[in-house]
């Protein structure tokens, strides 16, 4: 699934960071590898993100990358787990 980085947000679904446009969950939940993919993309230090609860590290993702312009990020998917964020 290929997204406009400036239409992606975080979120905290079920305590989780999760990932979703304007429109629609996209995922529930952010494999570790999707999660550091996450934190590169917002230059965010992975180590210092995990200990955050979701609701803050959401205002933080959503902060670094509003940040990042306009990319085209894809997301690998399986079911409702974000397994990749490529960019």
């Amino acid at each position: 699934m290929h997204v406009p980085l400036q239409n992606l947000r975080t979120a905290s679904i079920d305590r989780n960071v999760g990932l979703m446009t304007r429109q629609e969950i996209i995922a529930r939940v952010l494999n570790k590898q999707a999660f550091d993919d996450l934190c590169d993309m917002a230059n965010a230090p992975t180590f210092f993100m995990k200990q955050l609860p979701a609701t803050l590290a959401c205002q933080v993702f959503n902060h670094r990358l509003r940040q990042r312009g306009s990319l085209l990020v894809e997301i690998v998917l399986d079911g409702e787990t974000a397994r990749a964020i490529n960019f």
